[in-house]
Parts: structure tokens; C-alpha cells; sequence
């Protein structure tokens, strides 16, 4: 999902391959992400902090391989049982490691209980993203910093 020029140069190299869909810009990318076995985000931008697709993905319960970029690695982890729903790729700024990319994809693709166990993961993790979890995590950053001012 989604578009440029990367996008494009992707969508030509994989034209004859059927089991992978450009599908451009979407208004509603969760109609797509419930049908995917495994969510990809091999960003090259390298101020992606905290992707809203990661949530997302999280939210639908997928795996997740994604760009070592900002706080993606905490993103895909269970608070709780400090497992991963996923994997980061490894990023020099300019260049992702595409073998790195390939071995993860292929681990999964050769072990799909993998893919079961970090379904469930990525349904834990989402937790904390949960719009009550995220108002008293406000809540409690607001208050240490209102101790700084007095009023």
C-alpha cells in the first residue's frame, strides 16, 4: 500500500509475481491488513518514529517485520513478556538489509506456528496502544511535568 517512487520501481521488478498486490493509496489499509498473513514496513525514511501502520498492523493481530528505525522495536514488544510480534531489519541510514529482510520473511514463511505465536503477540502489544492505556499514560506524563511549574 501505499505510493512513490520506490513503490513504483517495486511494482515493476514484481509485475509477474501474483501473490504480491500494489495496491497504491488506500482510505481503509485495515481491509487489506485482515487478509495478510505477515505486515512488511521496509521503510528507508529514517525519521519513522512511531508508524500508525505498525498499530495498525498490531491491531489486526500480524507479525510484523519492519525498518530498526525510532521506536518500531518497542512498538512490536509485549510489555509484559518482553516477546516480539515480529522482527526489525537492520538500517544504515541509507540501506536496508535486504538478506536480512529475505531470512525473516523465510523463516516465517517456513515456519508458520512462528507466525501463530506472534499473532498472539501482536494482539498483546497492541495493548498498550488502546486509547485508555494511551489517555493514563498521558495522564501520568502531564502530572510529572506539571511539577515543574508552579501555579
Amino acid at each position: 500500500m501505499g505510493g512513490g517512487e520506490y513503490m513504483d520501481q517495486l511494482k515493476a521488478k514484481y509485475v509477474s509475481e501474483k501473490r504480491i498486490f500494489f495496491t497504491g493509496f488506500q482510505p481503509d489499509p485495515l481491509q487489506w491488513m485482515v487478509q495478510m498473513n505477515v505486515f512488511v514496513l521496509p521503510t528507508l525514511f529514517p525519521f519513522e518514529s512511531l508508524p500508525t501502520v505498525v498499530i495498525e498492523a498490531l491491531y489486526c493481530g500480524l507479525p510484523v517485520i519492519a525498518t530498526k528505525l525510532g521506536d518500531i522495536e518497542n512498538m512490536i514488544t509485549d510489555e509484559n513478556t518482553d516477546n516480539k510480534a515480529g522482527f526489525v531489519i537492520d538500517f544504515d541510514g541509507k540501506n536496508l538489509d535486504e538478506k536480512q529482510l529475505y531470512e525473516r520473511l523465510k523463516y516465517l514463511y517456513d515456519n508458520p506456528e512462528a507466525i501463530e505465536e506472534m499473532k498472539k503477540t501482536a494482539k498483546s502489544a497492541f495493548r498498550k496502544f488502546e486509547m485508555g492505556q494511551c489517555m493514563k499514560s498521558y495522564r501520568q506524563e502531564y502530572k510529572k511535568i506539571l511539577k515543574f511549574f508552579p501555579f
